[in-house]
């Protein structure tokens, strides 16, 4: 342990850190990692923005490394991740939900125009907020302005605020599908069933009107919920 502390400590003195290679530079873990050192190759164009973004954030720094720790040698770690999801006291949901309203990508004085599909259902909210349309029916006009006290548009983005207070994101079909698989099978690891998937999404800040059906349908397909 002593003779590994002296070696880690020349290393730091030389310009190097403990786990680079022989050149002194480090050894980039995971897929990410491979695209901030160049050797993996960035396809998507958002992603090579971001990257791009990335990049001139790094050169900023005298020394940068991304490391991937195995998650044997992360098991604390873990055990307080799990630990903080089981924990949830009436406290936990009176934080305030705080949206990026804009990627770190846009460039000062750029606006993103909004585009909704013909048949989206946000399409009627920025009809009426931003044209100034209503439905040709009076009766479905009135009763359309009654259901919009609820919804606000902040930067182009159709939100709606909901029962604790903090307003959440609207969001189209596209972007309801990439969030249930996130929530329920990425990081965010959600196998309790479709009720709890929906809640957690509401709780995530997101929103659109088939929610609770489509999160018991996609569990319904899931072996593990």
């Amino acid at each position: 342990m002593v003779e590994k502390e002296k070696i880690g400590i020349k290393k730091e003195k030389e310009g190097k850190i403990p786990g680079d290679d022989e050149d002194g530079t480090a050894k980039p873990a995971g897929k990410e990692g491979r695209k901030i050192k160049g050797t993996y190759t960035a396809k998507d164009e958002k992603m090579i923005s971001y990257l791009e973004y990335a990049k001139t954030l790094t050169a900023k720094f005298p020394l940068f490394d991304i490391d991937q720790i195995p998650r044997d040698l992360n098991t604390q770690a873990d055990a307080l991740a799990s630990l903080g999801y089981n924990f949830t006291p009436a406290i936990f949901f009176k934080i305030p939900i705080v949206h990026l309203l804009e990627p770190a990508i846009s460039k000062p004085g750029q606006v993103n125009p909004v585009s909704t599909d013909n048949n989206s259902w946000t399409k009627p909210y920025y009809d009426w907020f931003l044209r100034g349309i209503l439905p040709q029916d009076m009766h479905e006009a009135r009763a359309f302005r009654i259901k919009t006290s609820t919804y606000s548009i902040i930067n182009n983005t159709l939100f709606k605020r909901s029962q604790p207070g903090p307003y959440i994101r609207c969001l189209e079909p596209d972007e309801a599908k990439q969030v249930l698989q996130e929530v329920h099978d990425g990081y965010c690891d959600n196998h309790k069933g479709g009720r709890s998937l929906a809640s957690k999404v509401l709780r995530t800040g997101y929103y659109w009107p088939t929610l609770r059906a489509d999160c018991l349908e996609y569990c319904a397909k899931c072996e593990a919920c």
